[in-house]
């Protein structure tokens, strides 16, 4: 026994110099590790002047020279092996924020101070502590005494439970006991009434104070529910689910927290809410429950912004969800819905996730829901889609329609812009169109089942546009200067290959050209091309029609060279005679400016290889026509906005410009474009309705015999008759010309006042005759007398006659009889043909008219039966003086005089082009003589009334454009007469360019009529 307690008694001596020796290593280790964190003090990271961080560094202990910095608001010293810290941690007086997470701090109970010091409840500035994963089994008793305390984070410590100490942090705005195995809180954090957010998730929470709802500023409760629901047992929850019980295992105290943002329910077992829920809601997720129907208490939430009542069993959403105005998130997926009308007046949602329900029909008004982004219905029974879904445009980017019913696709579903992508997920989320699991044969599986939407509506409007009813061809009125390519545009349409015009100009169209031209996808149309040059001035308004899209041809060229203009004029030519005009923009010779940038980066790039050079002269090209298009928009912008604030009615322009090229390639893409674009314009029902409209089987033979007929022009009188015994009447016979009119095959000018009682029946005759009567070029023609022996065969004229003829002709712009002969000679040249072509240019305002006598008389040579007012010449210097001569020479003796002016209203603004050379033609069949001065003045006697007209041009701001008249007579009657005239005149201006203001005032005698239309 003496032994063994011998060797007791060494093994103890033994064991307590072990520790000794140990002790003296870890003191030594410690004296190390000392010396080297303060040789670490100057390789921490500065964040700035105030804040210093020491995370991740192996620390075992703060260094004591880290406590002299006095001045630090923020200390970081997580993720290293400190297990305390020293009473001089007091010293950092100014510190806001310390972070001690990931260390191993001790605290063997719940007053034990070696962890944090009790020095630290001076630390007044104190307001963030981050004690997170410090293997905690208390909470530093430290902790209560610093009252300041705002954010205090102890989650990860398995410390078990929250002492009623809490109640000393009254300023505390977040707690966060995440995953510390507390069971409750404690019913003094009551006083803690700043608290904001409490964070207790992955706790084996099993009951809450009531006090809770006495937290009014408490808005964030993170909490497992479902720790609630894990002691319901089997028979419960049974009877539960059988709607036998009631459930009442969730706290009630969490439903009446008076400012709770987020509740989350889920799986929670839950089969009824309580009546009165806290209105501060604005996420709640009730999924997975037991609820027999929707529970009323929600529709009372009035801020809720995203609900989920998934995989309830819901068989339909009740009309208070209309309440619910802030709603943009609604999960309801796996229930039993078959009707969703209430949806359409949740105006904010965003998300809409019905999946798996019984849903036959999605409700009509959907398309409200201006701003929904996501609209996800896999698996329910739909077979068809409402149009107003695709009226979402570019905001809907995620439509899932997996599993219905659906055999089709709406055509209107390619004005879903914001569908971009087709079968595709954006994370774990799908994204774009989804339409697997269909029975969809239209469009077949290859074209649907894509990664690309746009292939798809690419398809089906091919489709829409083949099956499209073509009842009535589409009109096209190409408008442009002389050489802006309209020729060679409409050639390149109808031909499908390049055309270009002749550089001698035999291919300019002279007057107008008609033909037709049908697309790949069989779309009929008419093209009307609309002679540039001024000699057609006063036919251009004429040729206007309001059912026709007007396509405004420019050069680019041009347009680089001298500015919007070349636009502008004829977007306010549009404006003044055909309000509201559809009009598409078309920029041509797209060519030149691709080769000018190619030629530039081949300078450039002169040394670089043919490759890089090539794709750098692409890169540049593209850059320049971009440019272009931008300037194009900014001056169409402005354009546009000067046109409003003239008081011109809008137009209605089509929204892209295209350029084109007539040289190029068939292929190009925007003339590709340009083509789609009028295909589908033209099997659009609501901008073109008049195109569906059934054309009669009768009309088609009346139109034939109608062709048959001589002449140029049938007049009205002789037409209705001749309708009539046909059975073709009224409404009918207006509805029959103008679909004639618009196919082409006719011209019939209803809105112009003397052309509304002839119908052109032979356009192309008449077209012919305008080229032929009305050259472009009348020098060209008029070559010496030996040369052309027309004017010796057809026009019987000697040398002399021929050159005073042609003297007459080209200095004042008067054509004899001899020499219109020659001008038409091959095509109808006969008397009475001759005759109907000089009465149509009258009529259509381009020319003055004589007819010649019956019986040929000598001297017709000299007499000329056709003036044309753009042929007379330019006005001299002095002819201002002479024309004001000429009228105080004629109007001397005449006492009843009176003063008259049309003016295009506002000031400042231009009158419609060729307003003076319509007025010309209109008062010849009038007059007994005149005198003009080219296209700006005349003097004519107008039934024993003199007249004499101005034109005003209006470039100064206080100044209209428009006309000036005099007038002056022997006999008040005759004066007034002329003022009759005046009146009727202006009112068929008035008529014929409803788009301007038009101010008419008239003074002295005779004068009836002052005022603004």
């Amino acid at each position: 026994m003496e032994s063994v307690g011998e060797a007791n008694d060494a093994a103890v001596v033994d064991k307590n110099n072990a520790e000794d020796e140990a002790a003296q290593s870890d003191a030594g280790e410690r004296a190390a590790g000392s010396r080297r964190q303060s040789e670490m003090i100057g390789q921490s990271e500065w964040r700035s002047r105030d804040e210093l961080d020491f995370s991740s560094q192996g620390l075992t202990m703060a260094p004591s020279s880290l406590f002299a910095k006095t001045h630090i608001t923020v200390l970081n010293l997580s993720s290293n092996n400190i297990r305390g810290l020293p009473p001089e941690i007091s010293n950092l007086t100014q510190l806001r924020h310390l972070d001690l997470s990931r260390n191993g701090l001790r605290c063997a109970h719940p007053r034990d101070f070696t962890s944090l010091p009790k020095e630290m409840e001076t630390m007044a500035e104190l307001r963030e502590l981050l004690l997170s994963e410090c293997s905690l089994m208390h909470i530093p008793p430290a902790v209560w005494s610093i009252v300041g305390l705002e954010k205090l984070d102890i989650s990860r410590n398995k410390v078990g439970a929250i002492p009623s100490d809490i109640m000393k942090l009254e300023r505390l705005v977040h707690l966060n006991a995440t995953q510390t195995g507390i069971k409750t809180l404690p019913e003094e954090i009551v006083c803690c009434d700043a608290l904001e957010s409490l964070l207790l998730f992955g706790n084996p929470i099993d009951s809450l104070p009531d006090s809770l709802r006495e937290l009014n500023r408490l808005h964030t409760l993170h909490i497992n529910y479902r720790v609630f629901a894990s002691g319901v047992d089997a028979e419960t929850d049974g009877m539960l689910q059988r709607q036998q019980l009631t459930s009442e295992h969730i706290p009630s105290v969490v439903f009446h927290i008076p400012q709770l943002l987020e509740m989350d329910l889920e799986a929670c077992k839950v089969n009824a809410l309580p009546r009165s829920l806290t209105r501060s809601l604005v996420e709640l997720n009730i999924a997975a429950n037991y609820f027999p129907a929707f529970p009323e208490a929600v529709c009372s939430l009035h801020q809720l912004t995203l609900l989920d009542v998934s995989r309830n069993g819901f068989k339909t959403l009740p009309p208070a969800l209309k309440d619910l105005r802030s709603l943009r998130v609604l999960l309801a997926r796996h229930n039993q819905l078959t009707f969703v009308d209430s949806l359409a007046d949740l105006t904010e949602l965003k998300r809409i996730d019905l999946g798996f329900n019984c849903i036959a029909k999605l409700p009509d008004n959907i398309g409200q829901l201006t701003k929904l982004t996501a609209l996800l219905l896999p698996g329910n029974r739909l077979d068809a889609l409402p149009k107003s879904l695709c009226s979402l445009g570019d905001q809907l980017q995620t439509l899932d329609l997996t599993g219905n019913r659906l055999t089709s696709i709406p055509p209107e579903m390619a004005g879903l812009a914001g569908l971009d992508r087709a079968h595709q997920f954006s994370g774990l989320f799908k994204r774009g169109l989804w339409l697997h699991k269909n029975p969809i044969d239209k469009p077949p599986a290859k074209v649907w089942n894509t990664w690309d939407p746009a292939k798809i509506w690419a398809h089906m409007e091919r489709m829409a546009i083949q099956n499209a009813p073509k009842l009535r061809p589409c009109k096209l009125v190409f408008l442009g200067d002389l050489g802006s390519g309209k020729t060679s545009l409409a050639r390149l349409l109808r031909l499908g290959h390049a055309a270009p015009t002749k550089s001698d100009g035999s291919g300019l169209t002279r007057g107008f050209q008609l033909s037709s031209w049908r697309s790949e996808n069989r779309c009929p149309f008419v093209l009307l091309e609309a002679g540039g040059h001024p000699i057609y001035a006063p036919l251009l308004a004429k040729l206007l029609d309001p059912k026709a899209l007007h396509c405004v041809v420019f050069d680019i060229a041009e347009y680089q060279q001298i500015g919007f203009d070349v636009v502008s004029r004829w977007l306010r030519l549009l404006a003044a005679h055909l309000p509201g005009a559809r009009v598409q923009l078309i920029g041509t010779k797209l060519d030149t400016i691709s080769m000018a940038t190619e030629t530039s980066a081949n300078e450039i790039l002169a040394e670089v290889s043919e490759v890089e050079a090539a794709l750098a002269a692409e890169s540049t090209a593209e850059a320049a026509v971009q440019r272009l298009r931008d300037s194009l928009d900014e001056d169409l912008a402005r354009c546009l906005e000067q046109l409003r604030a003239d008081s011109n009615p809008e137009l209605r322009l089509q929204p892209r410009i295209h350029l084109v090229s007539a040289v190029g390639p068939p292929a190009q893409p925007d003339l590709l474009t340009l083509r789609d674009d009028l295909e589908r314009l033209s099997t659009n029902r609501e901008a073109m309705p008049h195109l569906q409209k059934y054309v009669p089987t009768n009309w088609q033979p009346f139109m034939e015999q109608v062709k048959q007929q001589d002449g140029l022009y049938i007049e009205w009188d002789w037409l209705v008759e001749f309708a009539d015994q046909r059975n073709i009447r009224d409404a009918q016979l207006i509805d029959c010309l103008e679909f004639y009119h618009e196919s082409g095959q006719l011209l019939w000018l209803r809105r112009h006042r003397r052309l509304r009682n002839f119908v052109l029946h032979r356009p192309d005759k008449l077209a012919d005759f305008l080229g032929r009567l009305l050259p472009v070029s009348l020098a060209d023609f008029l070559v010496d007398y030996n040369e052309n022996a027309l004017f010796r065969a057809c026009g019987r004229m000697s040398a002399a006659e021929y050159e005073e003829a042609r003297e007459a002709a080209l200095s004042r712009g008067q054509l004899s009889w001899p020499l219109v002969r020659c001008l038409a000679f091959g095509r109808g040249g006969q008397r009475q043909a001759l005759v109907e072509a000089l009465h149509c240019l009258e009529l259509l305002e381009l020319a003055c008219c004589t007819m010649p006598p019956q019986v040929p008389q000598p001297g017709l040579h000299s007499r000329p039966v056709l003036t044309v007012p753009h042929l007379m010449p330019e006005p001299l210097p002095d002819s201002e003086d002479d024309f004001a001569a000429t009228w105080r020479s004629v109007s001397a003796g005449c006492p009843q005089t009176g003063r008259a002016s049309l003016r295009a209203c506002p000031a400042g603004r231009p009158a419609p082009p060729a307003l003076f050379a319509c007025l010309s033609a209109a008062i010849h069949s009038a007059i007994s003589w005149r005198i003009d001065w080219r296209q700006s003045r005349l003097i004519c006697e107008l039934d024993h009334c003199l007249l004499a007209a101005v034109e005003v041009d209006g470039d100064e701001a206080d100044l209209s454009s428009g006309l000036d008249f005099e007038l002056a007579s022997q006999s008040a009657v005759k004066l007034q007469s002329g003022f009759d005239w005046l009146a009727d005149y202006v009112d068929g201006v008035r008529e014929f360019a409803p788009g301007i203001e038009w101010r008419f005032e008239s003074s002295g005698a005779g004068a009836t009529e002052s005022g603004a239309s």
